[in-house]
């Protein structure tokens, strides 16, 4: 019984802490995107960042979840590409950042328009479209 009701509440927190909004830091060198499937991309090592209307379609989790609002992990697109999902909201537009050897992060924020985290990521990093 005490076995199971550990198994319980870890399982209980791991799934609220999957709800947790995954927040960006932008400064002059990197950019960190933190919590459950975060990255950190050097500014080298960053193609581009922009602001697109919808992720692509999903054909398949590989690890992750999906929820009504919420996507996040690692996915795998309808053209057969693999993808980092970090979907907080269903806010659009959302963030794209594209890595120089072409992987892609989708990311959206429940707490601060994409817009301005678009801006901030432009302004410190000098990375434009």
């Amino acid at each position: 019984m005490g076995v199971m009701l550990l198994l319980f509440l870890f399982l209980a927190y791991e799934f609220k802490s999957s709800f947790n909004n995954n927040e960006i830091i932008v400064d002059a060198n990197s950019i960190e995107i933190t919590g459950e499937y975060g990255i950190k991309i050097n500014k080298t090592d960053l193609k581009s960042a922009e602001l697109i209307n919808h992720i692509p379609k999903i054909s398949t989790e590989i690890n992750g979840f999906a929820l009504e609002t919420i996507k996040k992990g690692y996915f795998r697109t309808a053209q057969d590409e693999k993808v980092t999902l970090l979907i907080n909201s269903n806010y659009s537009p959302i963030i794209l950042l594209i890595t120089k050897d072409n992987y892609k992060i989708y990311y959206s924020s429940k707490n601060k328009a994409n817009e301005k985290i678009i801006n901030e990521i432009r302004s410190k990093l000098g990375i434009g479209r």
